[in-house]
């Protein structure tokens, strides 16, 4: 989905990403979420990082291990516009759950020794 115009998505066009997301989620993949995340049109990926900061608040811990799985990823994305929606995501979830993000962190430096 590319927005048409500079106004805020319709409910119906952030359902269609929300589900999007959730699927790819559920399936283990992230073709959707790294389109979306790279869309060029801010409204589209402003949409990507509140989705999944609510996605991560509300449901089972298996969405909230494949979120910061994902977002883990698309800190380290060759296109700016995905690490951008990373950063931005993991802000928001650091709202509701700062201990995670400390654990994120921590992964990531070990991974990086």
């Amino acid at each position: 989905m590319e927005h048409k115009n500079s106004s805020k998505l319709t409910k119906s066009e952030i359902v269609e990403v929300r589900l999007d997301i959730a699927n790819d989620l559920a399936r283990n993949k992230v073709e959707l979420i790294r389109k979306y995340a790279s869309s060029k049109d801010a409204e589209v990926r402003k949409s990507v990082y509140f989705v999944l900061a609510f996605l991560y608040r509300d449901m089972k811990p298996y969405f909230k291990e494949a979120i910061l799985e994902t977002l883990s990823t698309f800190i380290y994305d060759k296109d700016e516009k995905v690490r951008q929606v990373a950063i931005y995501a993991l802000r928001e979830i650091g709202k509701v759950d700062l201990p995670a993000l400390g654990e994120l962190l921590e992964k990531a430096t070990e991974d990086n020794d």
